[in-house]
């Protein structure tokens, strides 16, 4: 696909997400250059284009975008990489592994693995669901646990748990509209929430929920954004995460912190009330402190 015809549609996604006929996008185009193009809006924008191209960016390849000629550049290489290819990309095979029969009606509730009760969930080896969880719409990599009374679910989009992960206790997560984890992300208990929607233009301009199955009057008033944290992150106790929050590689986020929306450089420590300290050396020495044993 040439970089005029990928520069056509995402100007169509830009025009769509920032609700505005009138945005003109060139090659050269920054965030700079448009008034609605925020942090928040950045995340909606590569959603749409993900999925207009079916394709997958990694939170480090979105932060090197400089501009939109970059970004166009970014997914020209991703669909010449793939075009060899006669069959479209082969859907993730769902992987169930039974946990070991063992005699778990001798066991402590505690040390019981209740991943069974959940067949709709797709994971991989050596998983564990304590008791007491609630999960839906989930898939999960190898070597995953989920402590007691974590509540890890979406009614839209499918959530994403990478390998060697682990969800403390009451732990709440949502995804309405999209979170993925990566490799090794730790995420204390309890207290911790992290959510991808919120009803706060709905209070304010007098909307009521009704109940699970009512449908908003105003549509734009439910407000929705992807959630994405990258490989190795942990993120203490009592944390709050707000929608359309990118966490790459390697951050640290200290407990009782209240984490705003926006991009989390790798090697960051987040502290309070969403400080960032960028190439963290509190960070950095834990990595130093590996290397030596």
């Amino acid at each position: 696909m040439t970089k005029e015809l990928i520069l056509q549609q995402i100007t169509a996604i830009f025009r769509d997400v920032l609700d505005n006929e009138d945005v003109q996008v060139t090659y050269t185009t920054t965030s700079g250059d448009i008034e609605e193009w925020d942090s928040l809006t950045h995340i909606q924008l590569i959603v749409a284009i993900e999925k207009q191209f079916k394709l997958k960016f990694s939170s480090t390849e979105i932060s090197n975008w400089k501009d939109v000629g970059e970004m166009i550049g970014s997914i020209q290489n991703k669909l010449n990489a793939t075009s060899d290819a006669a069959k479209p990309v082969e859907e993730v095979t769902e992987v169930v592994v039974k946990p070991a029969m063992q005699d778990q009606a001798n066991l402590p509730s505690y040390l019981r693995n209740y991943i069974n009760d959940f067949p709709n969930i797709k994971h991989g080896k050596n998983c564990f669901i304590s008791e007491g969880a609630t999960l839906k719409n989930l898939e999960m990599g190898d070597q995953v646990w989920i402590n007691k009374h974590a509540t890890v679910y979406s009614s839209h989009e499918k959530m994403i748990i990478g390998s060697n992960c682990y969800i403390g206790p009451y732990v709440w997560m949502e995804g309405h509209a999209g979170l993925e984890l990566g490799n090794s992300v730790h995420i204390a208990g309890p207290g911790t929430s992290i959510y991808t929607h919120s009803g706060m233009k709905m209070a304010l301009n007098g909307e009521h929920l009704g109940n699970p199955g009512y449908k908003p009057n105003i549509k734009s008033l439910d407000f929705r954004a992807p959630i994405r944290i990258g490989n190795n992150v942990w993120i203490g106790p009592n944390c709050s995460v707000s929608p359309g929050v990118v966490i790459q590689d390697y951050v640290v986020v200290m407990p009782n912190t209240y984490v705003k929306s926006g991009i989390i450089e790798s090697y960051s420590l987040v502290h309070g009330d969403g400080i960032v300290e960028k190439n963290s050396e509190f960070v950095k020495s834990f990595l130093l402190e590996q290397t030596k044993h």
